[in-house]
């Protein structure tokens, strides 16, 4: 869970995933028992909400965090296979889209935010 932004992940299921060289096939005998592996990254779902004072700005993008972020991650090179899995891939991908997202509450106008436990329980519950 982390702070500056509406994001939860699973570190263990992301090493799984490294290890793994890609998405852990449930019925491989390595895999670990239990629930199924998700190495996503899991981002807010609600619309964006605007700017305080500039409710009817026409400006404002309601696209959801998560709708935004998967636009602004189509638009860059594809990366290899091997690259993506890796721990240092996965990681370079969470600082970019914390980077994005900060880029994105600038250019709204909107101060940083801290996100604390009630609204990841909250996203959690609808997840």
């Amino acid at each position: 869970l982390l702070e500056p932004a509406l994001i939860h992940f699973s570190p263990i299921d992301l090493a799984y995933e490294a290890i793994f060289g890609g998405e852990v096939d449930p019925e491989d005998p390595r895999a670990p028992q239990g629930a199924v592996l998700d190495g996503s990254y899991t981002l807010d779902g609600r619309p964006n909400p605007p700017a305080a004072g500039h409710e009817n700005d026409e400006q404002h993008d309601p696209t959801s965090d998560r709708e935004w972020i998967m636009a602004r991650l189509d638009e860059l090179s594809p990366v290899d296979t091997d690259t993506y899995y890796s721990l240092t891939g996965r990681f370079e991908t969470l600082e970019l889209i914390l980077s994005l997202l900060a880029h994105r509450r600038v250019a709204e106008g909107k101060g940083p935010r801290a996100f604390a436990i009630d609204d990841y329980l909250e996203a959690l519950a609808r997840h």
